[in-house]
């Protein structure tokens, strides 16, 4: 009897052993993930996005950086309005200042 429980009790510690180490392995490939979704996030808080006039207003030399696209957009509006005489940004012009924004 001794001897079928420590069978028993070596068998179950033995399928413990394994289980742990699988969790511990998924938990590796989990960390795994996660600092590569990381990663990938901090890179692209990284991306500056550009915008050069030159691009739609021949010998415009300006250029506007910023994190975002609507940030871009609000910089763009406001040199229009300052150094073009652009009161209002129409959607076709938005569109077309859209197209030839640039990550950096």
């Amino acid at each position: 009897m001794a001897r079928r429980q420590f069978g028993s009790q070596l068998k179950f510690e033995t399928e413990l052993l394994v289980g742990c180490q699988r969790l511990q392995r998924t938990a590796d490939g989990l960390g795994n993930v996660l600092n590569a979704v990381i990663r990938q996030f901090e890179f692209e808080a990284e991306i500056t996005k550009v915008l050069r006039c030159s691009d739609l207003m021949h010998g415009c030399d300006y250029v506007a950086r910023a994190d975002s696209e609507d940030e871009l957009m609000q910089k763009a509006a406001q040199h229009g309005r300052e150094k073009h005489g652009m009161q209002r940004v129409p959607p076709e012009v938005a569109q077309k200042i859209k197209s030839k924004i640039r990550d950096e």
